[in-house]
């Protein structure tokens, strides 16, 4: 996963501090969503704002990829992130991330990253901008 988001760093020419929001894929599996933080956060640290949107549509499996870029294109021009739905409590566990929680955050982005790893190992990730 962690070649995956660099690969996709370098394809945007940009930097992991450029990053103002991580929509994580947030499957919600013990393995898959350690191996997701611990990625976001080397990659990326721990202050960028981070959140998932599986929770108000479900896993649309094959169709997930777009449905989240596109969703994450639209808070980032509408100027807000959404927080991850049903998300209360996040592991302790887990390597620390700035998780949006409760209420929707206004936040103006202008570079944001998409992740996708689905089962099988086929793992991407973009890099979406608003010019």
């Amino acid at each position: 996963m962690e070649e995956c988001l660099l690969a996709a760093l370098k394809d945007a020419g940009r930097n992991p501090d450029d990053i103002q929001y991580v929509n994580a894929h947030a499957t919600g599996t013990a393995h898959g969503d350690e191996v997701e933080a611990t990625v976001i956060n080397k990659v990326y640290g721990p202050s960028v704002p981070t959140a998932s949107l599986k929770g108000y549509m479900g896993h649309t499996m094959g169709a997930c990829g777009a449905i989240e870029a596109i969703a994450t294109l639209l808070m980032m021009r509408e100027g807000f992130i959404a927080s991850t739905l049903n998300l209360e409590n996040p592991d302790p566990a887990l390597p620390r991330l700035n998780h949006v929680i409760g209420e929707s955050r206004d936040q103006r982005t202008h570079l944001a990253a998409n992740n996708n790893f689905a089962f099988g190992g086929v793992n991407t990730a973009l890099v979406l901008s608003l010019v």
